[in-house]
């Protein structure tokens, strides 16, 4: 019983926690998303301690992150809405942000709805001056009720969509599109819609192939009370099943306005990033490390 103690003493100790981060290089006292992460989770498992450390591994571009202004985040920005042309309804969603030295080639796909092979949205990869990466999404809500309910949830990994992104059983349903990629969408119009795009990239199993099962990371960011990010990492030791992936939530305003009591305004929601680890070690933390963070790279959506 004393020795049990101990070990969780010490897995609780920022000596250890500073030691695995170390194995990474990060250098990251004092940011203010290291912080949020600590309270977030309960640092009682090493497992603990390995996740928040490859959440950070994967989003620092260089050592030294000491104030708030260099925050540690997956995502830069999301938009979603909802629109209407020409008596058709559209679910958008634009998502930029931050994949080290890696970049996205300048690609564009149509969305073919599955029951009448007509165009029914189209996705679109890019890089920004800046180096972020840039991902929109424009997708008929016609293709809710024709695409595949069993690839709505999951990853091409096979790997079940995070579950930070709260969905229920059957709500997402997968247009597939290139060669390994897959758009998503679901909910309806009145209380909260889906949209995601899983971006197949086949450089990245080639540092992942030590994997013995589906491996993903993913992070969450509340961007307002009506928009839930979720963004990341879903890797395999199979080809054509690694990759990035972006989701998000949409709650219409008019649906917030009517959960809040009369009188009240809508809830104000601050940003709250949350992580999702599943099935990494330290071999693969140090590849994914490197695949992001080494020579600069440009990868084409496949």
């Amino acid at each position: 019983m004393n020795a049990l103690r101990a070990t969780l003493k010490l897995l609780n100790s920022d000596r250890l926690f500073d030691s695995v981060l170390s194995i990474l290089g990060i250098k990251i006292r004092g940011s203010y998303f290291f912080n949020h992460l600590r309270e977030e989770l309960e640092m009682n498992s090493l497992k603990s301690v390995l996740a928040v450390s490859l959440a950070l591994g994967l989003a620092v571009v260089s050592s030294g992150c000491n104030s708030p202004t260099t925050a540690l985040k997956f995502f830069e920005t999301m938009d979603m809405s909802v629109t209407t042309t020409s008596g058709q309804s559209f679910i958008n969603l634009s998502s930029t942000f931050d994949l080290g030295n890696v970049s996205l080639a300048e690609l564009s796909f149509d969305i073919l709805d599955p029951k009448s092979k007509a165009v029914a949205g189209v996705v679109n990869f890019s890089t920004l001056p800046n180096g972020q990466a840039k991902i929109t999404l424009s997708a008929s809500t016609a293709l809710i009720d024709h695409g595949d309910i069993t690839s709505g949830m999951t990853l091409p990994n096979n790997a079940a969509i995070p579950a930070l992104l709260g969905v229920q059983t059957n709500t997402l349903v997968g247009i597939p599109f290139a060669n390994n990629s897959m758009v998503y969408v679901g909910g309806d119009l009145k209380t909260a819609v889906f949209a995601g795009v899983a971006v197949g990239i086949s450089a990245l199993g080639q540092v992942m192939s030590q994997l013995q099962v589906p491996a993903n990371i993913f992070l969450s960011d509340t961007f307002s009370p009506t928009l839930l990010a979720v963004g990341g990492i879903y890797s395999s030791n199979i080809a054509n099943q690694n990759g990035i992936a972006v989701f998000g939530k949409y709650t219409p305003p008019a649906s917030m306005q009517m959960a809040a009591a009369p009188g009240e305004d809508s809830p104000v929601v601050t940003h709250v990033r949350k992580l999702q680890m599943d099935h990494y070690s330290k071999k693969n933390l140090r590849n994914l490390r490197k695949f992001f963070y080494g020579k600069p790279k440009v990868v084409q959506p496949e």
